[in-house]
């Protein structure tokens, strides 16, 4: 597949942002690639997660467990943030056939019976866990 912002090398990176192939740093950070982001995000840089609106009486699940300071707490610490970002370059990599069953594997050797052992995955993800059951039983499906 060719570099979608040259058009004259084959892709060899995918922008976790925007989805476009590219070739090389000099296609991540040319004016044609960032004015995609802007496109798409309503402004070049902008790195928080977009969401649709959400009605003030019922907030939405994400929006409930990021709003959580132990959630934010962890997120700030630099282990955690690789581990998490490996796994999203791992969702990206993959084919939607076998991506959840490869995550799943991923995400169960990083957790406390896995070959990967890690506490702050482990933390993060019985925090994530409890605050969705939290949710869930004061909102409902």
């Amino acid at each position: 597949m060719l570099c979608e912002v040259c058009n004259n090398e084959v892709s060899k990176y995918k922008c976790p942002r925007c989805s476009v192939n590219y070739c090389s740093i000099a296609c991540y950070k040319s004016d044609t690639h960032t004015a995609r982001h802007a496109d798409n995000r309503g402004g070049v840089g902008t790195t928080t997660a977009q969401t649709a609106p959400v009605s003030p009486s019922r907030p939405d699940r994400f929006s409930f467990i990021v709003s959580d300071p132990t959630i934010k707490n962890l997120l700030t610490i630099p282990a955690l943030q690789m581990h998490l970002s490996t796994l999203i370059k791992l969702a990206d990599t993959f084919e939607s056939s076998n991506k959840n069953y490869l995550l799943n594997l991923k995400i169960n050797d990083l957790r406390s019976d896995g070959s990967e052992q890690n506490v702050l995955i482990e933390e993060f993800v019985q925090r994530f866990l409890k605050l969705s059951d939290e949710w869930e039983s004061q909102h409902g499906s």
